[in-house]
């Protein structure tokens, strides 16, 4: 299981940083998704309730400029863990944190 899924469309998303068994996974929605439908979906593709989110926001991904922009925070979770973000591997994508 990846620790990262992005999008292959450039646009404005809603994230969740969830930890599970000690390692950081980022899971992404459409701007209109709920963050916890998010967790949810992360909890169906792993089969597990022993998930801990460490926060989510928002980001927006230009595919073609291979940026990442993370800003802003979830109201049900509470703003992403910079941090733990930061320590993701992104390949070749540059991010910027607001």
């Amino acid at each position: 299981m990846p620790d990262i899924k992005l999008p292959e469309k450039s646009g404005e998303y809603k994230f969740i940083l969830a930890e599970l068994e000690g390692k950081t996974h980022f899971r992404f929605g459409r701007s209109s998704v709920y963050h916890d439908t998010i967790l949810e979906e992360f909890k169906e593709e792993t089969e597990s309730e022993e998930v801990v989110i460490r926060g989510g926001g928002r980001f927006d991904i230009d595919t073609e400029k291979k940026t990442l922009r993370f800003f802003g925070k979830s109201k049900v979770f509470g703003r992403f863990d910079e941090e733990k973000l930061k320590n993701l591997d992104f390949g070749e994508f540059e991010i910027t944190v607001e």
